[in-house]
């Protein structure tokens, strides 16, 4: 029988994931700007990317606290901890993809065509999803704790 998951094991996994993603992004963004190498800064009206790819930022910006917030407002004050922290950890998640896909979309769209607004976006999204790193004090205030479930954590 597999051991049991433990509350910090979930909490860390969290930061794992998250620091991954960024990483993943950072490096991705590192080797889309050295390939491409050109930073064309028109608005080009006829490219749809002009349109799209801020479209997309904003509804994925708007879409990562909308769902995070109603996955997180779910969470009830009398489930254990181990409930609260999984629930978490997949609001948290959904959260960073929410994010990340416009990131990715962004680098993608500036790769194939060079233009300055992408890759800003891009780097915004990403520079977003970096502030998003979990931290026991931002649990603390997204999600109903008890005082001992906040020691538990503390330690």
């Amino acid at each position: 029988m597999p051991a049991p998951i433990s509350t910090a094991s979930i909490f860390k996994s969290l930061k794992i994931i998250h620091m991954a993603l960024v990483i993943g992004l950072v490096v991705f963004g590192i080797f889309v700007y050295q390939d491409k190498g050109e930073f064309i800064a028109e608005f080009d009206q006829s490219n749809p990317f002009t349109f799209i790819v801020p479209i997309v930022a904003i509804i994925g910006y708007f879409a990562s606290l909308y769902l995070f917030r109603l996955r997180t407002s779910k969470i009830e004050r009398s489930q254990n901890l181990k409930e609260k922290l999984t629930a978490y950890q997949s609001a948290s998640i959904t959260k960073y993809a929410c994010i990340e896909a416009p990131a990715l979309f962004g680098f993608i769209s500036y790769f194939l065509s060079g233009g300055a607004l992408f890759l800003v976006i891009a780097l915004c999204m990403t520079a977003y999803l970096m502030v998003q790193r979990p931290t026991i004090p931002k649990l603390k205030e997204q999600i109903p704790l008890t005082p001992e479930e906040i020691r538990e954590l503390e330690n």
